[in-house]
């Protein structure tokens, strides 16, 4: 997955979709935490539904940051999303980000 950014500032969203039939713990990470922000950090994602997670992009020159998503299987009585990722190895995916170019007309 990748996220474009047209502009210098703005944001972007995207879901993640729980389409197993467990309970998942999330945790959003950031290359640059001066030039982005990630809401919420941390989180559920209970089976068969979504997490909303939105990205916000401060001014600042086009480079290649990448957002790392951070899941983990965690028990239904689970309370704290954060706490859950300080024990065992959490499931990571990759999303890059990089200017949205358009080609001349």
């Amino acid at each position: 997955m990748e996220l474009k950014w047209e502009f210098e500032e703005g944001q972007q969203i995207f879901r993640v979709t729980n389409n197993t039939k467990a309970r998942f713990a999330i945790k959003v990470k950031c290359t640059d935490v001066d030039l982005y922000s990630v809401s919420p950090v941390t989180d559920f994602v209970d089976s068969g539904k979504v997490l909303t997670i939105a990205v916000v992009r401060a001014k600042g020159p086009f480079k290649k940051d990448r957002i790392v998503l951070c899941s983990k299987q965690v028990s239904p009585d689970e309370k704290d999303a954060a706490e859950a990722f300080k024990t065992g190895i959490p499931n990571i995916d990759v999303i890059k980000m990089d200017q949205l170019i358009r080609p001349n007309p």
